[in-house]
């Protein structure tokens, strides 16, 4: 069994429900725990009932980090996403017993291929870490602004040194948790720069088909082969699509690059899969998308940058 955790609203209910079709595609034996930010989150995800999936309630997870409240108020939406991220990991390592190890998962990410090679890399590892591999004419720029590492995919063991980086990083977060770049903070996000650093068993992937993402993935040769997906060489695992935006239940927004339509084509189907069960859970659920005027459409259709699903 495979454990998985991640955490949503109803704002970003429809790529959950992707992610979680990918896993159901890629993943073998799996169970996705799910932190719902909202009511509204919690009560469609119940009434589908899906296997392999099982739902935490906002005041739940709160009652039991009574600490979160006090923080809650000095922070922004998105902040108090961010803040919680160490704590849904570490709440499940010490809550089952049963869990030995488990990846936190930001909600836009999609597997594209079987998942063995992260569990191949990850090994015997207490903590399996992420590269953003900005190119190189980003590099520096992008490591002083985002971090050495992405949140995205973060694995850990229920060892000494798994638990150990997850209350260092739970108490960081808890202390300062904010959308702006300060000398080693930014977001949740550069606390994990210098883990390989200061504790055992950290595993950094060298696997360029995990976790690229909107920083990276236009720097790749993109081809498909055998129904195979490649960047470069490498068979494409997982993807962080940072960079999609919905329009609407028929169409989202992405990079301006022809060359990511296969990439797109997988998302989309799962995308559809996700809306037509929020449709069956809940008729009168009303989505969350982007607008953009016709100008942008009409630009962004001739360059390759709308989908249609």
């Amino acid at each position: 069994m495979r454990y998985f955790c991640t955490y949503f609203d109803q704002r970003f209910l429809y790529r959950g429900l992707a992610l979680y079709e990918s896993l159901r595609q890629h993943a073998g034996d799996f169970l996705l725990v799910v932190l719902c930010f909202d009511k509204r989150t919690h009560e469609i995800l119940s009434r589908l009932a899906l296997p392999s999936m099982e739902l935490i309630r906002l005041n739940d997870f709160e009652a039991a980090h009574p600490v979160l409240i006090t923080v809650k108020a000095e922070r922004t939406f998105v902040e108090y996403f961010l803040t919680c991220t160490p704590l849904l990991p570490a709440f499940i390592l010490r809550e089952r017993p049963e869990v030995e190890q488990i990846a936190y998962l930001d909600a836009d990410l999609f597997f594209y291929d079987n998942i063995q090679p992260v569990y191949d890399e990850w090994g015997d590892g207490s903590i399996y870490l992420v590269p953003h591999r900005f190119s190189p004419a980003n590099k520096q720029r992008g490591e002083i602004n985002g971090g050495r590492f992405n949140v995205g995919l973060v694995g850990f063991r229920r060892d000494a040194a798994g638990m150990d980086v997850l209350d260092r990083w739970t108490r960081q977060c808890l202390e300062w948790c904010f959308l702006r770049v300060e000398p080693g903070r930014l977001g949740d996000q550069k606390y994990l720069d210098d883990w390989p650093e200061q504790f055992k068993g950290v595993v950094v992937s060298e696997n360029h088909g995990v976790g690229a993402g909107g920083w990276n993935i236009s720097s790749y040769r993109i081809y498909q082969q055998a129904g195979q997906i490649y960047l470069g060489d490498t068979p494409l695992v997982m993807l962080h699509l940072n960079f999609i935006e919905l329009l609407n239940s028929h169409a989202f927004m992405g990079l301006n690059n022809y060359s990511l339509r296969p990439i797109y084509q997988s998302y989309a189907k799962a995308l559809r899969v996700a809306i037509r069960l929020v449709k069956q859970a809940a008729p009168d659920y009303r989505a969350h998308y982007m607008h953009i005027s016709l100008l942008q459409w009409i630009s962004r259709l001739i360059r390759g940058g709308i989908i249609f699903f």
